[in-house]
C-alpha cells in the first residue's frame, strides 16, 4: 500500500488557489465598483461644471443688461428729483398765493399799501394808510375775523398808527397767519 502524501499537499495548494481566485474575484469586483463610482463622480462633476458655466453666462448677461440700464436709472433718478423739486415748488407757490389772497382780502377798499413784506419767520409786515377811522376799524376787524376759506390769523400786532399830512391814517401791523408755514 502506498501512501500518497501529495493528496494533502495538493488539497492545501488547491485551497490556497481557490482563496487566491476568490480574493482576485473580490478584488476585481471591488476595482470594478470603484471604476463605476469614479465614472459616476466624473459624470456628476461634468454636469456641475456645465451648470456653473450656464450660470456664469446668465450672470454675465444680467450684468450687461444692468449696465445698459444704468443710463436709464440715472435719468430716472434725475427726473424723480426734478419732479420732487417741482412738487415742492408748486406747494410753495400755492402757500404764497394763499398768503397773498388772505392779506389782500383783509384790506378794505380805500386802503393804500406802502409795504408788504414777509420775513424768514413767516411774519408779515403790512404797512399803509387808510382814508378814515372806519376803514382802519374794518381792516382790524378783517384781521381778527378772516373771510371763510382764507388762512386764519395766529397772531396780529399793531406796531404803529399815525396821522399823515393829507389827513390819512398810517398803520404798521405785523401778522402771523396760521397754516402759512405748512
Amino acid at each position: 500500500m502506498e501512501v500518497n502524501l501529495f493528496v494533502k499537499k495538493i488539497k492545501k495548494v488547491r485551497d490556497r488557489q481557490r482563496i487566491k481566485k476568490l480574493a482576485g474575484k473580490i478584488l476585481l469586483a471591488g476595482m470594478l465598483m470603484l471604476a463605476l463610482l469614479m465614472i459616476g463622480l466624473s459624470v456628476w462633476a461634468l454636469r456641475i461644471t456645465s451648470s456653473n458655466k450656464n450660470l456664469e453666462q446668465k450672470i454675465s448677461l444680467t450684468k450687461n443688461k444692468i449696465l445698459e440700464l444704468q443710463d436709464v436709472e440715472s435719468k430716472q433718478l434725475y427726473l424723480v428729483s426734478k419732479l420732487s423739486s417741482f412738487a415742492n415748488l408748486l406747494k410753495l407757490q400755492k402757500r404764497h398765493q394763499a398768503v397773498a389772497e388772505t392779506i389782500f382780502n383783509m384790506i378794505p377798499d380805500g386802503t393804500t399799501l406802502q409795504g408788504f413784506e414777509v420775513n424768514e419767520k413767516g411774519t408779515i409786515d403790512l404797512s399803509g394808510s387808510v382814508i378814515d377811522w372806519s376803514k382802519l376799524f374794518e381792516l382790524l376787524r378783517r384781521i381778527k375775523e378772516p373771510a371763510a376759506g382764507q388762512l386764519g390769523v395766529a397772531q396780529a400786532q399793531v406796531n404803529r398808527i399815525s396821522f399823515g399830512k393829507t389827513g390819512t391814517i398810517n398803520f404798521d401791523i405785523n401778522i402771523v397767519l396760521s397754516g402759512a408755514s405748512q
